[in-house]
């Protein structure tokens, strides 16, 4: 099992940052699953009556739907997520296969060189809003605090970016690559 040293939480799930782990993460935009629904959702799982999986599958069936205003489906701010994706690749983690949707994006990863993957995300995260909120003209939240994420074994780099191309393509992308 892991060092329990390198487990994290921040009022969410109990997460592991250790080198070697390949991590697959979709965050999302705020607009992009309506309040009521996630409350009526979180409402559920804290009775018990859903799961966690079936949570993270409920919003993963909505955010496929295409809610929200599908900012990312604008190419300058699908570019910008682009051109910040690309900018730390082999210096902060190594980016294996990425895929930008109209509401969400995907992004296969490997943390290096001593980087958390709280702070690659936040870097990310925060450049990416700041530049749409510039483009859109707006202020205030773009992207959703929280990410969901699912680590992986080294071994498995290959089948993991087949998912991704596979389970994507078939959809309204914007921009991936691999």
């Amino acid at each position: 099992m892991y060092d329990p040293k390198l487990w994290r939480s921040r009022g969410y799930l109990p997460h592991i940052d250790d080198k070697g782990l390949l991590q697959f993460i979709t965050f999302r935009l705020g607009d992009s699953v309506p309040k009521d629904v996630l409350e009526r959702w979180r409402d559920e799982q804290s009775r018990c009556d859903i799961t966690d999986a079936t949570y993270r599958r409920r919003v993963e069936t909505y955010l496929d739907q295409g809610y929200g205003s599908g900012a990312l489906r604008d190419h300058r701010i699908a570019h910008s997520l682009q051109e910040t994706l690309l900018k730390w690749d082999s210096e902060r983690y190594r980016l294996l296969a990425w895929v930008i949707m109209p509401n969400h994006a995907h992004v296969l990863l490997e943390c290096i060189n001593d980087f958390s993957l709280a702070s690659v995300m936040h870097s990310i995260k925060s450049y990416t809003a700041h530049e749409a909120n510039r483009v859109l003209g707006r202020k205030g939240r773009f992207l959703v605090k929280r990410i969901f994420r699912q680590v992986y074994p080294r071994s498995s780099p290959l089948y993991l970016c087949r998912k991704i191309h596979r389970g994507q393509s078939r959809k309204s992308e914007v921009v991936s690559g691999s």
